[in-house]
Order: C-alpha cells, then structure tokens, then sequence
C-alpha cells in the first residue's frame, strides 16, 4: 500500500520478491442478528436504500477502503450510496458494530471469528479465490458472481541486485518454515492461512502487479 501510494523513498523497482508467506482474505462482517445473511441481500439493500448504510473500515485510504470500492463496483453500486466511516482497529471496529454504530465492516478471519463462535457477528463472505478449511460455511464473494479477491498478505523481499543463489537460498528456508510443524502449529490457533504461491518469480510477478493494481485504483 505504501510503496502504491508513493509515501516511502523506494518504489516496487528496488525489490526483487523472495516468497509470500501468508495471507488474510478479507471479508464482510456484519451483526448476527442482521437483516442480510448473503452479500447478495446487503447489495440489494443498499441499492434499495441508497446513502443509508454506514461500513467501516481501517483508514480512508489502504486496503479495506480498496476492498470496499472492490465489491461496489462488482455490484453496481456507487460510492455515494454508502456511509463510509473510516477507523482504525479491528476491535474498534467490531465494538461499533456490536453497538450498532455502523451496519458492516471489513474484517479478516482472525479478526471476526471469536465474535461469530460467540453468536454476536456474521460473516457475509471473504474475497478469496476458494473457501477456507477452517471456516467452510463462509462463501466466497466469487459463488455470488463478484470476481473480488483482496487480502491483507505478508512476504519477504530482497534488495534489488541481490544474487539469484542467495535469493534461492532464502525462499528454500522460508519455504521449510511453512511446512515446520511448530510454525503449523502458531498459525492455526493465529487463523493465519499460508500464503505461499511458488518460487520467487512467481511471487516477484505477483508482488509488481498488485502494485501496479493498487496505483491505478488509488490515481482515479
């Protein structure tokens, strides 16, 4: 995001990409008790009620507010036709929605699922290309027709220049931790999914244009 936004002293070109690690798709959460139990009735209310919904999401610029403009335009719905009110913490974020603040918001699997094994809060759908094993209820925004994939991710990059066997060296390291049963073990009970794509070309291509992606939506 920040690289997208040009708020460092580096730009994508500097970095070669060495593997992602993991990834946290992001979804829609709203109240258990809530009128919408699709993403599907939540479209079709906000059209309906255009202006009347209040989501929320962490920060005014980033990926939460990327996700949400994602999944409108899927939609066909306008910006204006929502209340967006930007925050900052996900447990900020899920008091307002509990206190009936706001309608939805943008929440990651670890974040929302202590509050949906509590019965408090629902999740509508996550933009994921697949379901998740360990919450195989929850749809993908793609099973209603909204071809969305966001996600928070994390991955490790090299310098620019660094020497192809020491970038090789790298991602065969991290590559053994994914796969450690110890590591396995903190992610699970983390609800951190793994996020490996491949070797480093395949993540260095994926890296540049998720960059790019991001530069053309945040320049409109």
């Amino acid at each position: 995001i920040v690289i997208a936004l040009g708020k460092v002293p580096f730009t994508e070109k500097d970095w070669i990409g060495v593997t992602r690690m993991q990834v946290d798709p992001q979804g829609v959460g709203v109240r258990a008790d809530a009128q919408w139990k699709t993403f599907k009735d939540l479209a079709s209310w906000i059209k309906a009620n255009p202006g009347k919904l209040r989501w929320t999401g962490a920060h005014s610029v980033g990926m939460d507010p990327y996700t949400v403009d994602l999944l409108l335009k899927s939609a066909n719905i306008k910006k204006s036709d929502i209340k967006y009110v930007p925050s900052r913490k996900a447990n900020k974020m899920k008091a307002m929605l509990l206190g009936n603040h706001i309608d939805a918001a943008i929440l990651n699997p670890g974040e929302i699922i202590d509050q949906v094994e509590a019965g408090k809060l629902h999740m509508l759908g996550i933009a994921h290309n697949k379901r998740l094993k360990s919450y195989p209820t929850w749809p993908t925004f793609q099973e209603g027709g909204h071809n969305v994939q966001a996600a928070i991710w994390r991955g490790v990059l090299a310098k620019k220049g660094t020497p192809k066997a020491i970038i090789d060296k790298l991602h065969g390291a991290l590559k053994k931790i994914l796969k450690d049963p110890e590591y396995v073990a903190y992610a699970s009970k983390k609800n951190i999914l793994d996020g490996y794509l491949g070797g480093p070309k395949v993540f260095d291509a994926f890296f540049n244009k998720q960059v790019q992606d991001l530069k053309k939506h945040f320049a409109k």
